[in-house]
């Protein structure tokens, strides 16, 4: 059971170029949310407060293969996930299986964790990124 003042570890996932970064940026500064695009070298991180003072530790992970080793230990005590993906990206939409199966795998809540995927159409931001 999650107590109140516990924070809540939530870890983003999905393939590069899906719309993880965005997300967190607009969490982090919603005033300056903006399409433009830089990739995450490893790790990206963001202490957020719900409206009920809840904390929220928001991790961002590199969907880079480069970094796919390090990535096991931010499951570990993560009950929240956020899976992204590209509908125009074939390769994105195939990753899911990768991402819900290391979800499965590593992390310590076992059957007992919240998955939500979150499904982005880069076409419109096409002029301002480059794939």
């Amino acid at each position: 059971m999650l107590m109140i003042n516990e924070p809540i570890k939530c870890t983003l996932l999905g393939n590069c170029y899906s719309g993880k970064s965005h997300f967190l940026n607009c969490i982090k500064k919603p005033n300056e949310c903006n399409e433009d695009y830089y990739p995450t070298i490893g790790v990206d991180f963001c202490l957020h407060y719900l409206k009920n003072k809840q904390k929220v530790h928001l991790w961002e992970i590199s969907g880079d293969p480069r970094f796919y080793n390090i990535i096991s230990s931010y499951f570990k005590a993560a009950k929240f996930f956020i899976v992204f993906c590209d509908l125009n990206s074939r390769s994105s939409i195939l990753g899911l299986n990768y991402w819900l199966d290391n979800i499965r795998e590593f992390s310590n809540y076992r059957n007992n964790f919240f998955i939500s995927i979150v499904c982005v159409d880069s076409s419109k931001y096409e002029g301002n990124r480059s794939f």
